[in-house]
């Protein structure tokens, strides 16, 4: 898969869907979409689409930053069968909280 910076990275330095600054944005076109913004908190978003949101926080940006990239291996492994998909949906909001 090949993660591309969303919006050509327009999208860093603008308020993100916590309500933080966007310190990374990225998209597999059609697929996912992950960002990472620092408020008072760190934020971690994920979008599989049509499939799964989900919001994961951490207090460093070292924890944040290795959610992030642990996050974003995950959706790369997301399967494509949707009996399997609903329960690795379920297993990876219990894995990133």
């Amino acid at each position: 898969m090949i993660w591309e910076s969303y919006q050509s990275g327009e999208t860093v330095g603008q308020t993100g869907s916590e309500g933080g600054t966007i310190l990374k944005d990225e998209e597999v076109a059609d697929y996912a979409h992950i960002t990472l913004e620092q408020a008072r908190y760190f934020a971690i978003t994920v979008g599989l689409y049509g499939v799964l949101m989900h919001t994961a926080f951490a207090a460093s940006l070292e924890e944040a930053t290795q959610k992030y990239n642990a996050m974003k291996a995950a959706l790369e492994a997301a399967p494509e069968d949707n009996d399997d998909l609903y329960a690795w949906c379920d297993a990876f909001t219990d894995r990133f909280q």
